[in-house]
């Protein structure tokens, strides 16, 4: 804890910690597949579109997976020699663009979205059907699996289109890999229900991403909706600080490598039956985002008051995507020890909920101490905006090197555009 006393009170806070050496070291978590399976990873650009983060991905033979025209550009810029496209509401423009790159495979999301392709596109093009895995039609992604047969037969009669493969994608942290069987076997369904024949330039299964990281725990349905509800009194207050005190004792027993190692062998399996079915081999895609770059970016920042049981750091809760549905670990690392202090942790947003944790490891935080917020690497600096305060600067470590990369914005990066 001293050294990285040391390297933080070197810099101003608030700012990003990007570990690039931990994000190779959760690459390597993907290597439990059989050497017989073709993998390969797509990194989720969403979920963090830091560009120096995607230029090591592309370096370490990492492909990408986009959901805008404006992310493909991105793609494109880095150099990315594999490209999908998703995206539930994809515009004409944005078709173009994709059916313009070589390199680009575009998902289908919709039947509109197919015709509007097929109006487009002059020369072959391969694409993917993303299919809608769930029973009920709340769910905006994806062709409900009602209409798949109809998606298949008019890929089957066009002239210009490939099927090139299957996507879907469960959700997020999922902590049980059997999950992902219940949707290959969808899958295996769609294809003995239909004509082998709509399957003969299939390449690929792309099963999306959902696996879980270090330290970043999805509040339960109640603990979530008490932490950003309206209510707030003792009696839900102290439910939820209850809840993360559970976190506090369990999160890290959490055992990654034993997750991916069961995952592979669930995966391998239900490939190895879909190969059967379609009588040849076909790569596995997948769409690591928050399980490769989640736990290897830390938030540091600065207590600046402190209150009766509250303290107030220089950073606030809008850095993270819907940050009431997650709860992460803060550390006071000027004092640290095993210590949990039960105390509210606000961020200086004039925001009701502008409140990242109600306890944290340490001695109690006096002005001025130094804090540790982990595993935020995910739907952070692609999302975090700069209401009231400055969006935060970015520092990484790479092949054990710290320098600060972004400093934190200024007046005159966000204002003087208009005057």
């Amino acid at each position: 804890m001293i050294s990285e006393f040391n390297h933080v009170s070197s810099f101003k806070t608030p700012f990003f910690f990007y570990d690039f050496d931990k994000v190779h070291d959760n690459i390597r978590r993907f290597s439990y597949f059989p050497k017989s399976m073709n993998v390969e990873l797509f990194y989720a650009m969403k979920a963090n579109d830091y560009p120096p983060l995607l230029t090591f991905l592309k370096q370490k033979g990492i492909h990408i997976e986009v959901a805008s025209g404006l992310e493909l550009q991105m793609a494109q810029k880095v150099g990315f020699d594999k490209i999908v496209f998703n995206g539930p509401a994809k515009t004409n423009e944005e078709l173009e663009l994709a059916a313009k790159s070589k390199n680009t495979t575009i998902l289908i999301d919709s039947l509109n979205e197919l015709e509007t392709l097929q109006k487009i596109v002059s020369a072959k093009t391969h694409i993917g059907i993303r299919i809608n895995p769930f029973s009920s039609t709340w769910s905006k992604f994806g062709i409900h699996k009602k209409n798949i047969k109809i998606a298949l037969e008019q890929i089957a009669s066009s002239k210009n289109l490939e099927l090139a493969g299957f996507h879907f994608h469960a959700g997020s942290f999922i902590h049980d890999p059997l999950f992902y069987k219940h949707l290959l076997n969808q899958l295996i369904t769609i294809i003995k229900t239909s004509p082998i024949h709509y399957f003969n330039s299939i390449t690929f299964i792309n099963i999306g991403g959902g696996m879980p990281c270090y330290g970043k725990i999805k509040r339960n349905t109640l603990e979530g909706l008490l932490a950003k509800g309206p209510i707030k009194n003792f009696l839900s207050e102290s439910f939820i600080r209850s809840q993360e005190l559970q976190h506090m004792k369990h999160f890290e027993k959490l055992d990654l490598n034993q997750w991916f190692k069961s995952f592979a062998v669930i995966i391998s399996i239900y490939m190895s039956r879909i190969e059967t079915l379609l009588q040849k081999k076909v790569k596995l895609y997948l769409e690591p985002g928050t399980s490769l770059i989640g736990d290897a970016v830390n938030v540091y920042a600065q207590a600046v008051t402190t209150k009766y049981n509250k303290v107030l750091l220089d950073v606030g809760s809008n850095i993270e995507y819907d940050h009431n549905n997650f709860w992460h670990p803060i550390y006071n690392i000027t004092s640290p020890s095993d210590d949990i202090q039960k105390a509210n942790v606000f961020g200086p947003l004039c925001a009701r909920d502008d409140l990242f944790a109600r306890c944290y490891f340490g001695k109690p935080l006096k002005k001025g101490d130094y804090v540790k917020i982990i595993s935020m690497g995910a739907y952070t600096f692609s999302l975090h905006t700069s209401f009231i305060k400055s969006r935060l600067g970015v520092v990484i470590k790479k092949n054990n090197t710290i320098k600060q990369t972004v400093t934190g914005e200024t007046f005159e990066n966000k204002y003087s555009s208009f005057f």
